[in-house]
């Protein structure tokens, strides 16, 4: 992002420092470690955009956190939220695929480790519940943000190289796509190991639903899909503001380079549309988590 807009000034803000060859860091950037459970007072109103992408799982009280970040906007500014939605689909239609256990063996093993990542979460008092419920939602009724810029989306990526499309152009980015997904989440699972052990699990136990995972991923036992929920809104601007108080307009440069279209996300311009989509979601899905001894 310092690199695409070289006017602007970027912030990044984690919980722990991150790997970066300081040499190659643009003059715009700079890192700040930071815990959002405390707060954000100190960056209220200052910016004109905020990327706020995949810390739900870690936030104790969302709503009282979605408030203060919202506070860090400029009036006018934009706020984008993408999360991960610990539930798995199958194939391209997005059915919700049940996890494995012993009473259903067959169902997937990338289910199973999303459900126990998702429990795990809330053990450690996670507020992941009222993320999720929130950015389904969307921002409509915040009363920062301006309604009428709201909107919302669901992401949908493959798990794997099975996806398919009539545009061979398309085609090749699903399965590319699903290639670093699938590489991903693999990897991935060694860092869940001591949140899953501090909750109860084995290392042995989350190792024998790694290899599990692995196998189905690689073997495409089960057509996977990965959902990543966006919302995305203005703070609503003040009255007959000059333009250096609003929030800048971020355009799309006119030399970006073409792109093909990515099939797979959908975006809904109303609430009610949002919460529909909800609720046929949620039709398919298990009442309860595996249990602790399955």
């Amino acid at each position: 992002m310092a690199r695409e807009y070289p006017h602007a000034e970027v912030i990044g803000v984690d919980l722990a420092p991150v790997p970066m060859d300081r040499e190659a860091i643009p003059a715009n950037y700079r890192f700040e470690i930071d815990n959002i459970n405390l707060g954000l007072a100190h960056f209220h109103g200052q910016f004109d955009v905020i990327h706020i992408r995949l810390v739900g799982s870690g936030l104790k009280n969302f709503k009282d956190r979605m408030r203060d970040i919202h506070s860090c906007l400029k009036p006018g500014g934009i706020v984008l939220w993408i999360d991960a939605d610990f539930d798995f689909y199958s194939t391209e239609k997005f059915e919700y695929h049940l996890p494995a256990t012993d009473d259903n063996p067959g169902g997937s093993w990338t289910q199973r480790i999303g459900s126990e990542m998702r429990r795990a979460c809330l053990k450690i008092g996670s507020d992941l519940h009222a993320m999720e419920s929130a950015l389904d939602a969307g921002l409509w009724q915040d009363p920062l943000i301006d309604s009428e810029t709201c909107k919302i989306g669901s992401l949908y990526l493959p798990m794997g190289t099975w996806a398919s499309h009539e545009d061979p152009g398309v085609a090749q980015l699903l399965k590319y796509v699903g290639a670093l997904m699938r590489q991903d989440i693999i990897e991935g699972i060694k860092s869940m190991v001591p949140l899953l052990v501090k909750v109860g699990r084995s290392k042995n136990e989350v190792e024998t639903w790694r290899k599990k995972l692995t196998e189905e991923l690689t073997e495409l036992k089960v057509h996977t899909v990965a959902r990543f929920r966006l919302a995305w809104g203005r703070r609503i601007p003040v009255p007959k503001a000059s333009s250096a108080q609003q929030g800048s307009v971020i355009r799309e440069r006119s030399d970006s380079p073409s792109k093909v279209n990515y099939p797979w996300l959908y975006v809904y311009d109303t609430e009610e549309a949002a919460l529909e989509q909800v609720e046929a979601r949620n039709k398919q899905k298990a009442s309860i988590l595996p249990s602790m001894t399955s």
